[in-house]
């Protein structure tokens, strides 16, 4: 077992998938899109007749894929990625530099992954009841971050040991 891949994932997870989407999803979004918590309280068939229910369903869904997961989940997977490289030189723009250029090079197959897993999983996690939506999340969450740290983990090892 790599102790400090392990550290990696266990760090990330905690501060951006427990801290961070914890206050994305529970309480932004619940702002952002205001039919979305009286939807997930509907019993199926009224919710299948709720169009503001719907639209709010899709709308964080299109926001979870399209403006998230490229604009803020990425970039902070990889600049945590590096920062906490203890092989990686300069401060911490020149790292933030360093850990942008690799995801731009990865982004098209880290986002087609990522929207493989996310567009049906956000789709399900946006319309559980609000009250079970982060334990559906950080299940999805769990099994993506594993995904990420088969593919881009020992990418990422083999890079820095160059």
């Amino acid at each position: 077992m790599d102790g400090r891949r392990l550290l990696l994932f266990t760090s990330f997870g905690f501060a951006y998938l427990g801290l961070f989407q914890y206050w994305l999803y529970a309480i932004k979004f619940a702002g952002w899109f205001p039919h979305a918590v009286r939807f997930t309280e509907l019993p199926l068939r009224a919710r299948l007749r709720d169009l503001p229910g719907m639209r709010d369903l899709v709308l964080q869904t299109l926001a979870g894929n399209f403006l998230h997961i490229p604009l803020i989940f990425f970039p902070a997977f990889y600049v945590f990625q590096e920062v906490i490289d203890p092989t990686a030189s300069g401060g911490l723009a020149d790292k933030a530099v360093v850990a942008l250029r690799r995801y731009c090079t990865n982004a098209w197959d880290d986002l087609t992954s990522a929207w493989t897993i996310w567009i049906p999983g956000h789709a399900i996690f946006f319309a559980v009841p609000m009250w079970l939506r982060l334990p559906v999340n950080h299940g999805i969450s769990f099994l993506f971050v594993s995904f990420l740290s088969f593919t881009r983990g020992d990418a990422y090892l083999v890079e820095t040991q160059k």
